[in-house]
């Protein structure tokens, strides 16, 4: 390249691939300044992993935010959703049903989610004082039982759609 700092002849340069320490993979194009993204991965620690109950998939959550979901069979993304910085994922639960994904975070706001979309059905729940450290769903998928660190265990029930609110908190 001609704007290289030690003068030298000039020399080819083919594309090639970068992985950086965030977990963020990308492609560089040497005929100018284009990098295309290929992969954002999860750049923190795993503490949440959950198996649907039909399908081969599986859901993984991170400290850094990350939500996917991986078909272990075809080994590809099916789904995936960021968190905004702090929001940090401490469990996940699908229920019996696999029409919700629970999500627990270390600041002590549990959502729920559409299993497949990864969607909030509700406003997200902020009831702990501390890390959300257990997700349970009842055998009927009409409860959640939601548990901190701090010894505290919450209960949330589903109700009919014509109220406005899918979920609401019980105590």
């Amino acid at each position: 390249p001609p704007g290289a700092t030690i003068a030298a002849r000039q020399f080819a340069l083919r594309d090639f691939t970068v992985g950086t320490t965030t977990a963020v993979y990308a492609h560089v194009h040497t005929d100018g300044t284009d990098v295309s993204v290929i992969l954002r991965d999860h750049d923190a620690a795993v503490h949440a992993l959950a198996a649907h109950p039909s399908q081969p998939h599986f859901y993984v959550g991170s400290y850094s935010g990350l939500l996917k979901v991986l078909d272990y069979e075809k080994k590809t993304v099916v789904a995936s959703r960021w968190f905004k910085p702090g929001q940090m994922i401490r469990c996940i639960a699908i229920d019996p049903r696999a029409e919700y994904l629970a999500v627990g975070f270390t600041n002590g706001v549990v959502r729920i989610l559409d299993a497949i979309s990864l969607r909030d059905v509700c406003e997200a729940f902020h009831y702990a004082r501390d890390t959300i450290t257990h997700l349970a769903f009842a055998h009927n998928s009409r409860y959640l039982a939601p548990a901190d660190a701090d010894f505290a265990v919450s209960v949330f029930k589903v109700t009919s759609e014509s109220t406005g609110e899918p979920w609401i908190y019980l105590g």
